[in-house]
């Protein structure tokens, strides 16, 4: 590459090259286009402010590429997520400005070809609820009922059918202690429900160790460590097999 990058967003345009924008850790933003049938690179003019900084991005039905990248800072006036989209023959070209959702660890995922939804996200005081979807038809930003609670710092991916979900992340108050082991998945027209919740590392943790504990509390598994320690073959024939 030109530049170096980190996190940068990553796109595969229709005729196979590799759009790459943002990642920087200093100066104004620049892209840059991979060719992987000439294996070089080419610098892309003009990209939008705000995108120095780690984005995601997808290609819509239309081949366009929606860029969407966090505000540049965050304040009283709540600034929101940066947005653009690319077309590899006219280059960069305006999006409307997004309304709602936080300006900073949004959820984002691509509902369909023509749709991509964000939700959630970190607004000046917190974590919020606000959901919207771009439309690469209409060009715009609809609005969607909020997420059932402010979320911010999750993961959000497609289901199919247009329905996306999102899980983890974290509630009000922030941290460890607000970190939420549940999941939603907005359903279209239905709107938002509750997925099955995410079982949490440290119960799963705690469930594999006392599994772990009650079985060498066994004959079976006695038998076992004492062969091991006589350096014998174990004998289990003297236990009954269950089915």
């Amino acid at each position: 590459m030109r530049s170096p990058r980190s996190l940068p967003a990553t796109a595969v345009l229709a005729d196979g090259r590799v759009l790459v924008v943002g990642g920087q850790q200093r100066g104004a933003p620049t892209a840059e286009l991979y060719d992987p049938r000439t294996r070089t690179w080419r610098a892309v003019p003009d990209v939008p402010a705000g995108f120095e900084q780690p984005a995601t991005a997808f290609r819509l039905g239309n081949s366009r590429i929606l860029v969407v990248a966090p505000a540049a800072r965050l304040s009283a006036q709540r600034r929101s997520p940066q947005v653009s989209s690319f077309d590899a023959d006219l280059g960069w070209l305006p999006v409307p400005d997004l309304a709602g959702v936080g300006g900073e660890s949004f959820m984002a995922a691509q509902a369909d070809p023509d749709n991509v939804l964000l939700a959630g996200g970190n607004g000046p005081t917190g974590p919020v609820a606000e959901a919207t979807l771009y439309s690469a038809r209409a060009n715009a930003w609809f609005p969607l009922p909020p997420l059932p609670a402010p979320r911010a710092g999750g993961s959000a991916a497609p289901l199919g059918n247009g329905a996306v979900l999102v899980a983890g992340g974290s509630g009000l108050g922030g941290g460890a202690a607000a970190a939420l082991d549940s999941a939603v998945v907005f359903a279209g027209a239905a709107g938002w429900r509750s997925a099955a919740s995410l079982p949490g590392l440290a119960g799963i943790q705690q469930l594999a160790g006392d599994a772990t504990l009650l079985y060498y509390m066994s004959q079976e598994a006695q038998e076992g460590r004492d062969a091991y320690v006589q350096k014998r073959k174990p004998d289990f024939s003297k236990f009954p097999k269950r089915p």
